[in-house]
């Protein structure tokens, strides 16, 4: 069998985006974060990973893992109209969630971040740490 013309790959990589402001706060010794996200890009075949979350400011700099990630979540949201997509956590895969569904995690972190202003970092493992979601966010 013959090929003719260029091969051509239209493999996709997922894109995660916050769908709303990153809200932060302090309770009981913790930081819970909320993060509003989605999935707007990528292979429909199986779900986006965010197998690695950073936080950090001008002092400091947290770092969770996928089994930090996992432990850390102590709320998952679905959109109504995801109800039956595949969005969740584990030690494996993090945070995940599939093409075109919105989901809102509740962190509860390790630590107590300071008052002060933070950029967060949700990295998938298929994108370079530049392409990562991006957001900030104020601790009061």
């Amino acid at each position: 069998m013959d090929v003719y013309g260029p091969l051509f790959n239209d493999s996709k990589k997922p894109k995660i985006e916050f769908c709303a402001p990153v809200d932060a706060f302090n309770k009981d010794g913790h930081t819970y974060i909320s993060l509003n996200i989605t999935d707007v890009n990528g292979p429909d075949a199986y779900p986006a990973s965010i197998t690695e979350i950073i936080i950090e400011n001008s002092t400091m700099k947290l770092t969770l893992n996928t089994t930090g990630i996992a432990s850390s979540v102590v709320n998952l949201t679905k959109a109504q109209y995801d109800l039956d997509k595949a969005v969740g956590y584990n030690d494996y895969s993090g945070l995940y969630l599939c093409l075109g569904t919105d989901a809102v995690f509740l962190l509860k972190l390790p630590v107590m971040l300071s008052p002060g202003h933070y950029t967060i970092y949700l990295l998938t493992p298929a994108l370079p740490m530049k392409e990562a979601a991006k957001s900030t966010f104020t601790i009061s």
